[in-house]
């Protein structure tokens, strides 16, 4: 048999191009992962999990991310009801492959959801230590132990119906890609989702949170995921869509940029 390859992703940082490697919680030789030719796409299959980690020594890669914006697109077309398409980061300070730990592991660390999503649903929450239901929640569905979500809204200021602002053939039409970004100042958190000269968006400020998630520290590694379970937290109270011809359930993310603001 031969060696493993791995996976690896081109992402750019601070406008200059990184290659990175994927840990995949799976295997290297894992068939229902795919990069694209140019490096710049990675599409999943069912449930996986990949951690971005160094060419070097395969030591997870850690970064700060106050004042940076996080951007790339997504399609979640064939990601339906009850299955979650997350990008995020942990707080691994100390860890090392495969060690994992999370929000809601059993030794709670910082977690900051850029995206927990499906082709009905989009949430942003960020996450200290210790808070497992999360904190600065926005995006479209659902709740979180009982926190409301801050919904997003059109840029253009027409009001619009929260179920028409995002989902199949809606504002923001989730059987096409779209765009993400993200970004952390000291003070607030911005996500906006764009497609085609459209946008939705929202801002939360909130400066004593954010400190306590110690965004300016370099303990954040990203993460990619699709996976699937109990989602009325996410999707909960949205439309029912017609979901034939959507197996398998797949995720793509291409062009991956964390800059400087």
């Amino acid at each position: 048999m031969s060696q493993p390859t791995g996976f690896y992703l081109k992402i750019q940082e601070n406008n200059e191009e990184r290659l990175v490697r994927l840990f995949s919680t799976t295997s290297d030789w894992n068939r229902d992962i795919h990069i694209s030719q140019d490096q710049k796409t990675i599409e999943m299959i069912g449930n996986q999990q990949l951690r971005f980690t160094n060419l070097e020594n395969s030591d997870y890669i850690y970064h700060s991310l106050l004042h940076k914006k996080v951007s790339y697109d997504i399609d979640l077309s064939h990601v339906k009801k009850n299955w979650n398409s997350a990008f995020y980061t942990c707080d691994f300070s100390n860890l090392r492959p495969p060690q994992y730990l999370d929000a809601q592991s059993w030794e709670s660390r910082i977690e900051m959801d850029y995206q927990e999503a499906s082709r009905i649903a989009f949430h942003y929450t960020a996450h200290q230590s210790g808070d497992r239901g999360g904190t600065m929640i926005m995006g479209i569905g659902g709740s979180v132990n009982g926190n409301p979500t801050q919904h997003l809204k059109r840029s253009d200021q027409v009001n619009s119906r929260l179920e028409e602002l995002y989902g199949p053939d809606q504002y923001i039409n989730t059987k096409k890609p779209f765009h993400v970004e993200v970004s952390h100042t000291d003070q607030k958190v911005r996500l906006e989702l764009s497609q085609d000269g459209k946008m939705i968006w929202n801002e939360i400020t909130n400066p004593d949170y954010i400190k306590k998630c110690r965004l300016n520290e370099s303990i954040h590694t990203f993460i990619f995921s699709l996976w699937t379970g109990y989602m009325s937290w996410l999707d909960g109270g949205l439309p029912w869509y017609d979901e034939n011809g959507l197996d398998p359930v797949r995720a793509t993310f291409s062009n991956i940029c964390i800059d400087s603001m």
